[in-house]
């Protein structure tokens, strides 16, 4: 279902996003 996919896209996207916003790190930087 398409709810189904946006709501793992905002999992993703959070999960991306709240190291940025709560460390100032790079995400990227320690996957």
């Amino acid at each position: 279902p398409a709810h189904q996919l946006l709501y793992h896209c905002i999992c993703m996207l959070l999960h991306f996003v709240k190291p940025l916003l709560t460390t100032g790190h790079d995400p990227l930087g320690h996957l």
